[in-house]
């Protein structure tokens, strides 16, 4: 993917402003909120000493865009300094809601310490032209290093008009953090996501999804569900698959990981449609841990070369699987299901002589047609039964 080129010199004028117009709210003492000025907004920033560290941790808790101004970028320092100057704050955290609803032309975080983003944080917040600004590139950049944590519907019902970039993640994606969020150019993330929390990507829709350099690792309940994502790659790095990742979602292929990894996977994590194809890698040995033999309408695209005793196509052939071998314009083949030809093993429900009888199949010469009454033994359902009332419908 591309990668844009940022206007330095504009986000870093609006850093400075941010460094020099510091106007406190009240004289503070550690963990008491001070206020900081920016271009056209201000922000309250709470922050407490941290063992072992020079700088102190601060939490962003308000922002207040300034009256009669026009919105302009959004642009957060890595530090700010107190009143005094003799205190530097760290931005280690955006509080709950801080940023609900505002609206942007632009979103660009610059961070050198783990950042949280608290719940709703951006819930509701839009990206995008705004009359009387001059920025063109509306962006959401996440320049953190790195991201620890995305909070409960974080950056849910968010739009924005550009692309969504967060490049060093590392910690969690908390429950419907992009839920129902509208991004109309790439959303890109990248980095070790340790959980990727339910309903996550629920109802997300973007021009675009680079999830090329994200590792997964446990995928919550209904994670992409009724999202516009159209393929998605389970990597080797992934220990746990829920239930109904993608139901509802326009996702067309799904890749399996290229090695047999110990995982834990619902049986309905994927849904049993037939335009899903999902793609089995050469390295791919046992597919018994996706409880795919509760599956009907899937298509699995296996590699070509493929042995005729490997365990994957005998999987497949066992459980009458629909597949096909090679890319996408290979002939499709379904393992045929058992019939009953002479000198063969009789169907399920047949008498095979010399074995128990299978419930329900007529014994010759002793069971007698359905509807008729045995002397001495239990009638069939439907059945009248001497000195009995009749069964509805009998």
């Amino acid at each position: 993917m591309k990668r844009k080129k940022y206007d330095k010199k504009r986000t870093w004028i609006s850093l400075l402003c941010a460094a020099c117009l510091l106007v406190p709210s009240v004289r503070s003492m550690a963990g008491r909120p001070e206020t900081v000025y920016t271009t056209a907004a201000c922000l309250t920033i709470s922050y407490q000493s941290v063992a072992g560290q020079e700088n102190y941790a601060g939490k962003i808790i308000t922002y207040y865009p300034e009256k009669n101004k026009p919105h302009q970028q959004l642009a957060i320092s890595p530090v700010y300094g107190t009143a005094s100057q003799s205190l530097m704050v760290s931005i280690v955290e955006f509080g709950a809601k801080v940023f609900s609803g505002q609206t942007f032309s632009q979103i660009y975080v610059e961070n050198y310490s783990d950042l949280v983003i608290g719940e709703r944080a951006f819930y509701g917040a839009t990206v995008g032209e705004v009359e009387g600004s001059l920025v063109k590139d509306h962006t959401v950049n996440f320049d953190v290093h790195p991201l620890r944590e995305i909070g409960d519907c974080a950056f849910a019902e968010m739009k924005t008009a550009d692309d969504f970039i967060i490049d060093r993640f590392s910690g969690k994606i908390g429950y419907g953090a992009f839920c129902n969020t509208k991004i109309d150019g790439t959303f890109r993330l990248a980095g070790q996501i340790d959980t990727l929390g339910e309903n996550a990507f629920a109802g997300f829709s973007a021009g675009g999804f680079d999830f090329s350099d994200a590792d997964f690792y446990r995928i919550e309940d209904r994670a992409f569900q009724q999202s516009d994502i159209k393929e998605f790659t389970v990597g080797d790095t992934v220990t746990y698959l829920g239930s109904q990742l993608f139901n509802g979602s326009s996702v067309k292929k799904i890749y399996l990981p290229e090695k047999d990894v110990e995982k834990e996977v619902e049986p309905d994590a994927f849904p049993d449609d037939r335009d899903l194809t999902i793609v089995i890698a050469d390295a791919t040995s046992d597919l018994s841990i996706y409880h795919f033999d509760q599956y009907q309408n899937v298509l699995f695209q296996i590699p070509e070369g493929l042995d005729e005793n490997s365990p994957v196509l005998r999987y497949l052939q066992e459980n009458h699987l629909r597949f096909q071998i090679g890319g996408e314009t290979a002939q499709e083949t379904t393992a045929p299901k058992e019939t009953a030809t002479p000198g063969t093993a009789a169907p399920q429900g047949t008498e095979i002589p010399g074995t128990a009888v299978p419930q329900g199949t007529e014994i010759p010469g002793t069971a007698a047609p359905q509807g008729t009454e045995i002397p001495g033994t239990a009638a069939p359902q439907g059945t009248e039964i001497p000195g009995t009332a009749a069964p509805q419908g009998t």
